[in-house]
């Protein structure tokens, strides 16, 4: 495993990196690819040390699990399709039991308080759009995760097609064809997944 902490280091690095160039150029594309795929790698590293490590390492968790939060609270409140994936996403997560750790509440929750503080602050307003897309992704989100534990038992080729989130997938594809989302932020949420997954290889080497 330390050798592939060191490439999840690694790729940690050249993301942010990817993040800062999109600061410094004002570049969305590079900014929300960058940003999404740290995500990406910081979400699947908090769940790879509840589920592999049993736990043990609370305080790493307890670190990923704080940062979370601050990152998909940067991207809801600069990219609104993102707050609706988000909370959809986790929504979806959520009621089908896949919140089964402290970490994961923090998470989730911590992102919830941080835009009710926000908005309440600087009186932010979210687009009808915005608002379409949590009832999209939570659906999207619900049934790949009630199809992949439904398949567990079977295993094969249908298990581990649907633990690539497929449905989730083809929400955001429809969502950017709909005109609710724009192809940077398809994007962004393909690179999160990406990211994700090659985190999820890593630990498995």
């Amino acid at each position: 495993m330390r050798n592939s902490s060191t490439v999840i280091l690694q790729l940690s690095a050249v993301v942010l990196v990817l993040t800062f160039l999109g600061f410094l150029f004002e570049n969305d594309w590079f900014l929300l690819i960058g940003a999404c795929s740290l995500l990406g790698i910081v979400i699947k590293s908090t769940d790879q040390l509840i589920d592999v490590r049993k736990g043990k390492e609370k305080k790493k968790i307890l670190f990923l699990a704080v940062l979370i939060p601050i990152i998909v609270g940067y991207l809801a409140f600069n990219y609104e399709p993102v707050f609706g994936m988000v909370v959809g996403t986790g929504l979806g997560l959520l009621f089908s039991g896949k919140f089964d750790h402290f970490g994961y509440y923090l998470s989730f929750f911590g992102f919830l308080a941080l835009v009710f503080l926000v908005v309440f602050l600087f009186d932010m307003n979210f687009s009808k759009e915005t608002f379409y897309l949590i009832p999209v992704a939570f659906i999207a989100s619900f049934l790949d995760e009630y199809i992949h534990e439904k398949t567990a038992k079977n295993g094969g080729f249908s298990h581990t097609f649907f633990e690539h989130r497929p449905v989730l997938k083809i929400a955001a594809l429809l969502a950017t064809v709909a005109g609710m989302a724009e192809m940077v932020h398809l994007f962004g949420f393909l690179f999160f997944d990406i990211s994700y997954d090659f985190v999820a290889f890593l630990w498995r080497e």
